[in-house]
């Protein structure tokens, strides 16, 4: 079975999160898209209305869905944007790691 080429995500790590089933990771990619679509507009959001334990469950979740699907740039941005949330990091620190996480 040959990986799908995906810029910037590691499809054989994917893969291998899906025992090499290629329909799961097709579905694990599609439920990535659906359930962080508007990541930003909900983290923002919140991260407005002070809701730090939920930016952080936000951050951890994108954190961990990107790690299965083999997106390592969004799962080492998000892991950053969880721990500012964590550690009560000021508004801008937080602003360019969402910018980042988000890019």
């Amino acid at each position: 079975m040959s990986p799908m080429d995906l810029p910037g995500i590691d499809t054989h790590a994917g893969l291998q999160v899906a025992a090499m089933d290629a329909r799961l990771y097709r579905k694990l990619l599609a439920m990535f898209v659906e359930d962080h679509a508007d990541f930003a507009d909900q983290f923002s959001e919140s991260s407005a209305a002070g809701r730090q334990e939920e930016t952080v469950r936000l951050a951890h979740t994108l954190k961990g869905t990107s790690g299965n699907i083999g997106a390592s740039g969004v799962r080492a941005a998000a892991e950053k944007l969880e721990t500012l949330c964590a550690n009560n990091a000021d508004a801008a620190a937080i602003a360019a790691a969402l910018a980042d996480t988000v890019q």
